[in-house]
């Protein structure tokens, strides 16, 4: 055979070759465009209310409005705190109890303070993808535009909380932190009950969580069972109510002095000499016998906050201090953090959330 044919034959092989390799390169175009394609744009998620809200796919812009400090930090715990675009509301922004949320999300120091009623225009010009609050007053202003909000209601029991994770998981595509956190949730309960359960009910403290300065009590204290306590308050014939993460109520001296709780948990270092001074007041047995504690605090104040799976075993070390060891407490607040929160804390950080980081 000729050198010509042997150079035909050479140049059809390479055209083929080419052909080949240019299908090729189109068909797997053609199937990562399809499969981009079939990814969905929007999501759609029942709230607390029991609401069905349209969500997109993509959220990089959330405002969070009534109860901030909480539903931020069930916001980081899905990995999502940077996506927060407004500030913390001014009243609760100089609460110490509040510190780690611009240490976890920095941008938070800077975004907009929207107060606690919602300006429709100032929100619309922020351009959020979703609003997240635990007020129905919010869903119903916003309503009559295109923004989804969803509604986290108020989290008074473990149940509640649980809720809440799905819900975001559903919101941010991270179902699988949901589960995480929801199974480490029920894992340190069931470690608690084991733990407890050899202690008769006759012999475990009466307990009240309270906000000793204004005399209000708190139906928000379910943890207080768990961790091997008798929850002291009744709100049965009392008035009030607050609606957002805790339900709050007015507690009269003659009702107080009725419970005569065993240990007091109040949320602010004031609260312990305003017991102490109050000469109606410093013969409850919590007082006399220096047992009133500061709630502890990270994000927020931990019984209504991502902290809440820690809450029972901190007030576990408070009720039952031989059996339950503030060493160990510390090594699980750095873990929780590490592991749901993304942060290491050191061990005087962690000490520091256990007095309420006050």
């Amino acid at each position: 055979m000729s050198n010509k044919n042997f150079r035909n034959i050479g140049a059809l092989v390479v055209i083929a070759l080419l052909i080949l390799t240019t299908a090729l390169i189109g068909c797997a175009t053609k199937q990562t465009t399809t499969a981009t394609s079939s990814l969905p744009t929007t999501y759609t998620v029942t709230d607390m209310l029991g609401r069905t809200v349209v969500v997109p796919s993509n959220i990089q812009r959330v405002i969070t409005f009534n109860a901030v400090p909480p539903l931020n930090s069930f916001i980081m715990a899905m990995g999502k705190g940077n996506t927060i675009i407004n500030g913390i509301p001014a009243s609760m922004a100089k609460m110490p109890q509040a510190k780690y949320q611009t240490i976890l999300a920095p941008q938070i120091a800077n975004g907009p303070d929207l107060g606690s009623t919602p300006n429709v225009e100032q929100i619309l010009t922020l351009k959020p993808d979703v609003v997240i609050t635990s007020e129905q007053a919010t869903v119903t202003a916003l309503q009559n535009t295109s923004i989804p909000v969803i509604c986290l209601k108020s989290a008074l029991s473990k149940e509640d909380v649980e809720t809440t994770m799905n819900i975001l998981g559903q919101v941010f595509g991270t179902l699988d932190k949901a589960k995480e956190y929801n199974q480490y949730f029920d894992a340190k309960l069931a470690w608690l009950n084991k733990s407890i359960a050899s202690i008769p009910m006759n012999k475990r403290p009466k307990v009240l969580n309270m906000w000793a300065q204004i005399m209000a009590g708190f139906n928000a204290s379910w943890w207080i069972e768990p961790a091997g306590g008798i929850d002291a308050f009744d709100p049965k014939g009392m008035s009030g109510g607050y609606g957002g993460v805790t339900v709050r109520y007015q507690i009269s001296t003659e009702k107080l002095l009725l419970w005569n709780p065993d240990i007091i948990i109040v949320r602010d270092a004031s609260d312990i000499p305003s017991l102490e001074k109050n000469t109606q007041l410093n013969n409850l047995n919590a007082v006399k016998n220096k047992r009133v504690y500061v709630a502890p605090a990270g994000t927020f104040t931990w019984n209504g906050a991502v902290e809440t799976p820690l809450m029972s075993e901190w007030a576990a070390t408070k009720f039952y201090p031989d059996l339950f060891k503030q060493s160990d407490l510390i090594k699980d607040i750095e873990s929780f953090y590490k592991q749901f929160l993304g942060y290491q804390l050191t061990d005087q950080q962690a000490e520091e959330m256990t007095k309420g980081l006050q």
